[in-house]
């Protein structure tokens, strides 16, 4: 091989390469105005508005669910109310904003089994990632493939369904404890079935 066909082919991949990297920096830069999210600490300021301040153990629990899935485009801000006895039942509502400027009221429910006693009334921040419009909340979202962590009495549950996920953080009033499955439904209007 010549000296010179070497040249040229180390010019036109550094070519090739430059051009590549361009692209994506363009996507990503596109992206970045076409999905905004929320930075860490726009969130600690509306969990503070929700919970009356920021404890040590939510700073933690924010800590790792911005180290498990990074900055959320959108979060909800509600209250939830659960029971169950094997056999649970849980119902919430709250405000869902979005980065984009959007916002609007919803509620979720859903039912779960297991070896689960108790019943709860508590504040729920949800996190809310990937989420490319509303309408896209408003499916189930299981929880048997999910996973859970407490941290300090905060309780943070992982549902995800296709690509959008929602980290549910809750600390409330109540004794409840065990091991279920289940889902949770997002809605636009209340309902009493939790299916």
């Amino acid at each position: 091989m010549s000296p010179l066909f070497t040249r040229l082919v180390m010019y036109a991949l550094v070519l090739a390469l430059s051009f590549a990297s361009l692209s994506i920096a363009s996507r990503a830069h596109a992206d970045e105005h076409t999905n905004p999210t929320y930075s860490r600490g726009e969130v600690d300021d509306e969990v503070e508005d929700l919970f009356g301040g920021l404890s040590e153990s939510m700073a933690l629990a924010l800590n790792r669910v911005f180290e498990d899935y990074g900055s959320p485009n959108a979060f909800i801000k509600g209250e939830e109310n659960s029971g169950a006895l094997l056999f649970g039942l849980t119902y919430g509502e709250g405000e869902l904003h979005m980065k984009s400027g959007e916002h609007e009221k919803i509620f979720w429910q859903g039912p779960s089994f297991g070896f689960d006693v108790g019943a709860e009334n508590s504040q729920a921040f949800v996190l809310v990632y990937n989420l490319a419009n509303i309408n896209d909340l408003f499916q189930r979202f299981p929880g048997l493939a999910g996973k859970a962590f407490f941290i300090g009495g905060i309780g943070v549950t992982y549902l995800q369904s296709e690509n959008t996920v929602v980290a549910v953080m809750r600390s409330g009033v109540g004794i409840r404890g065990g091991v279920n499955a289940g889902y949770l439904k997002f809605r636009r209007e209340a309902t009493l079935l939790p299916f």
